[in-house]
């Protein structure tokens, strides 16, 4: 009978262990944003409801940065994403790191020492 209690007390401590694990595990991966290209692609406006400067993200690594309301001025190039970094490529690399406050609010800090705006609060349009 006592190898019994034994047994079945190293059973449950196990099963409290594995349960902590995984629960720990979960949580942690729940707070870490899932980061893929498509939630950085769409048209993202200004968040103080200015229509321009806008940046326009298509699904195929192409962008538009429309800087007036004039086309004819606008930049197109392509771009890249990955871990949190995009990079708008024309003739010189733009580079911002993205922060995202949910899927349709990012902010961009530049960090490639351009001329470009050093910080963009943006809305998904």
């Amino acid at each position: 009978m006592l190898a019994i209690e034994k047994r079945v007390k190293l059973l449950t401590k196990k099963l409290v262990i594995a349960t902590i694990a995984v629960l720990s595990f979960t949580s942690c991966s729940e707070e870490e944003p899932i980061v893929k290209s498509e939630y950085i692609v769409g048209r993202w406006v200004l968040a103080d409801g200015k229509s321009v400067p806008a940046l326009n993200l298509h699904e195929n690594n192409t962008y538009e940065f429309e800087i007036s309301s004039n086309a004819d001025k606008n930049v197109k190039g392509n771009y890249t994403y990955s871990k949190y970094v995009l990079t708008l490529k024309n003739l010189f690399d733009i580079v911002y790191v993205v922060t995202f406050k949910n899927d349709n609010e990012i902010v961009l800090d530049e960090i490639s020492n351009t001329a470009a705006p050093d910080v963009l609060h943006l809305v998904r349009d």
